[in-house]
Parts: structure tokens; sequence; C-alpha cells
């Protein structure tokens, strides 16, 4: 584990920052959905970025975050989202449909394209 005084003050601020965008998402229009979970992908991508610099300094840091580093590499759902973060800065809007509603709201769905859906997240609500 790491020592010494740090603060993650600003991790924390982008991941409620990621937060904020995905509750919005869910209960927007398709163009207003567009542009919420963009802003969750580019905030959340963002928390690992933020939490080197708020760490950098950390005695044990970097070897700690190295065994992390690992594990997100293997996670199948996290390396989706990064390839859809890529997708939304780069290409344009991550492809995604609206499969219905319900009282709780609409569910969207990925829409397979380029980048093939993770074959555990098929049929799973965005």
């Amino acid at each position: 584990m790491f020592s010494g005084f740090t603060s993650i003050f600003n991790s924390l601020d982008r991941l409620l920052e990621a937060e904020y965008f995905l509750v919005r998402s869910s209960g927007a229009d398709l163009s207003e959905f567009q542009f919420e979970f963009n802003a969750f992908l580019s905030a959340s991508r963002s928390v690992t970025f933020m939490l080197q610099s708020d760490l950098s300094k950390a005695r044990g840091f970097q070897e700690w975050y190295s065994d992390r580093q690992a594990g997100m590499k293997q996670d199948t759902a996290m390396k989706y989202l990064l390839e859809l973060r890529n997708i939304s800065q780069k290409a344009g809007p991550v492809p995604v449909t609206t499969s219905g509603s319900t009282r709780g709201g609409v569910h969207r769905r990925f829409v397979h394209g380029k980048h093939p859906v993770p074959e555990e997240n098929i049929n799973k609500k965005v």
C-alpha cells in the first residue's frame, strides 16, 4: 500500500462528474443521450488520469497502480468503454438504439459496429 500525504479530491470530483452525466443520460431523448453519454465517457476515462496526477508522488502508488492497470486491461467492459470513448472523441457518436420504454424510462442498447459489443454485455442496457 502507498503512503504519504496526498489528496484525491480532484479524482473524486471527476468520478462524481462522470456519475452526473450518466444519471442525466438515463432520461434523455436520443440526441441528448448522445451528448450526455459522450460527456460520461470522457469524464469517466479521465478519472484514472486524475488519480495518477493526484497520487503521482505518493510512495508506493506506482506499484499499486500498475497492478490495477493490469486488471483494468483484462476487464472486457472497461476495454469496451475505452473503445467507445475513443469513438466518441475521434469518430462521432457512439452507436446506440432505443429498444423500448417502460415506466422506468427508455432502454438504450449498444449497436454492433466496427467495435463489437463484448459477449457478456450483449442485450444489456447501456
